[in-house]
């Protein structure tokens, strides 16, 4: 996997090891911005699903994949992905959509 970004690091992460360090060191610092931007009412943005809170779930649940505790501490955040997994939509393609390991 290679790293860059606005982190400012740059290179080559060698194992599944680093990678999850790498993740462990960047996820509290980003889930706190996102937190401090979360509304109230279980979306990132307003009071209904929006695009912002899908991009959110998807990225999010790749991390918690490594980092399975991540949210802890994070309830607006949490609350965000119960809201968009609660969407009979989202649930309905949840439900059906390939097994995959990514």
């Amino acid at each position: 996997m290679k790293t860059s970004g606005s982190r400012g690091t740059s290179g080559q992460i060698s194992s599944p090891k680093e990678c999850k360090k790498e993740l462990a060191d960047f996820a509290p610092d980003f889930l706190s911005k996102y937190e401090n931007l979360c509304g109230p009412h279980g979306h990132l943005v307003g009071d209904s699903l929006t695009w912002a809170d899908l991009v959110f779930y998807d990225i999010m649940s790749k991390i918690l994949v490594v980092l399975p505790g991540a949210l802890d501490g994070f309830p607006k955040l949490a609350k965000v992905m119960d809201t968009v997994t609660a969407n009979e939509g989202v649930a309905a393609w949840l439900a059906k959509r390939p097994d995959t390991p990514h």
